[in-house]
């Protein structure tokens, strides 16, 4: 019995003196080995990411949005051009006005002048893009004749619009009639008189 206790001592010493750190130091290389193995893995990762950044073409995201701006600009555009289109061209408005008048032979044109051309401020369009052509009128004639003339502009199938419209009686049943419409265009020039 005291050559197993002996042995049993011996073995012991033997694994505090010997074993012990062995097994210390593998239990710490595990563990340095886990740590270093997460933090290739995380590397990894980072590489993985980098790779498809640098794949990406940095401008494309820029790219995009000025794509839809354009767009976006591009269905202004076409939405001011069909809108100018439902109004009377501003070189033919004068020449218009007149051949309606001379329907009438109880009209007389008195008075023709073109205002200048402006700009219609338009919220975020920072050019002139769309103008306003107006033009003054004063008729002399009977209230029927102006009447029915005031009619068959409005029936036009292009629109002028009214900025003002008076009528005043000079003698019964003939009068004055002063009149200054406008139209809108994408063209600044201005030949409708």
């Amino acid at each position: 019995m005291l050559m197993i206790t002996g042995c049993v001592c011996i073995l012991a010493l033997f694994f505090v003196v010997a074993a012990e750190p062995v097994f210390l130091k593998a239990k710490l290389t595990y563990s340095d080995f886990s740590a270093l193995n997460n933090r290739i893995k995380l590397l990894d990762k980072q590489i993985e990411a980098i790779r498809i950044a640098a794949g990406k073409d940095p401008n494309k995201e820029i790219q995009k949005q000025i794509n839809l701006i354009n767009s976006q600009s591009n269905d202004v555009e076409s939405e001011i051009e069909a809108f100018t289109l439902s109004f009377v061209d501003a070189k033919q408005m004068g020449m218009l006005l007149n051949s309606i008048m001379d329907r009438y032979a109880g009209l007389v044109l008195k008075e023709v002048k073109n205002s200048p051309v402006t700009v219609v401020d338009i919220p975020g369009i920072d050019e002139p893009w769309l103008f306003r052509h107006s033009l003054f009128l004063k008729l002399e004639g009977n209230y029927l004749d102006v009447l029915e003339y005031v009619r068959q502009v409005e029936a036009l199938p292009r629109k002028i619009q009214w900025d003002s419209l008076k009528f005043e009686i000079t003698e019964y049943p003939a009068g004055e009639l002063q009149v200054e419409v406008h139209t809108l265009s994408t063209s600044k020039e201005w030949l409708g008189a």
